[in-house]
Parts: C-alpha cells; sequence; structure tokens
C-alpha cells in the first residue's frame, strides 16, 4: 500500500510541475519574430507599400508647459498604440514641417497620375 500512494504522490507531483510549465509557457508574450512598429520609433515613417491608416487611428498632439515639450500619442480604437513621443518646440516643428512637406508631395503625386491617366 506504501509503494501505491508513493507512485500516486509522484504522478500528481509530475502534473503539478508539467502543468505549471504548460500554463507558463501559454502566457509568455515574447515572439521568437517580434513585430516592432516603426513608426512608434519614428513617427516620419511611411510603409513601402504605401497603405492607408485605419478610420480609427488617430493622433494626439498635448503640449506639456512643465516640461516644455510636445507629447504626441497615437491611438488605435480609443487606445494608445506605441510610447508616446517627446519633441521639444524645434523637434515639434521639424516633424510638422517633414509630416506637410510628405501631405504635400502625396498630393501633388496624385494629381500628376490623375492627370496623366485623363491624358492617355
Amino acid at each position: 500500500m506504501k509503494k501505491f500512494n508513493s507512485t500516486y504522490r509522484f504522478i500528481g507531483f509530475l502534473i503539478l510541475v508539467l502543468g505549471s510549465q504548460l500554463a507558463h509557457s501559454q502566457n509568455d508574450s515574447t515572439l521568437r519574430y517580434p513585430i516592432r512598429d516603426k513608426r512608434s520609433q519614428n513617427p516620419a515613417y511611411t510603409s513601402p507599400y504605401q497603405l492607408k491608416d485605419p478610420s480609427n487611428l488617430t493622433t494626439k498632439v498635448v503640449y506639456d508647459p512643465q516640461t516644455g515639450k510636445y507629447i504626441v500619442t497615437r491611438y488605435l480604437g480609443g487606445q494608445p498604440m506605441g510610447f508616446p513621443m517627446y519633441y521639444t518646440p524645434e523637434e515639434y516643428q521639424e516633424y510638422k514641417l517633414k509630416q506637410e512637406t510628405r501631405k504635400n508631395w502625396n498630393e501633388k503625386s496624385t494629381n500628376n497620375i490623375s492627370m496623366f491617366e485623363r491624358q492617355s
């Protein structure tokens, strides 16, 4: 009877250890090949595929007078996406200039393509 009892205890112990390992591996959120959000690292980044942003993607800019910095946060469906970016006034001016320049070029290139298509 003693051998029978110790066998069940050993099997129970194995189930407990293996079960905890399995539960731990399911909660592990690290990916073998992690996906990096390039926009949170560099907001001026544009996709090489030129995909449009979804309609529920918004950017909020807040000026913090205590630190003297602009805080740019992107939201997807109302939830913050990535880390906020902090800019000094000079950096923020440069950031806005790049955004406006890119927007202008995109508009001009779209207009040129549509003009070319009309001529063909």
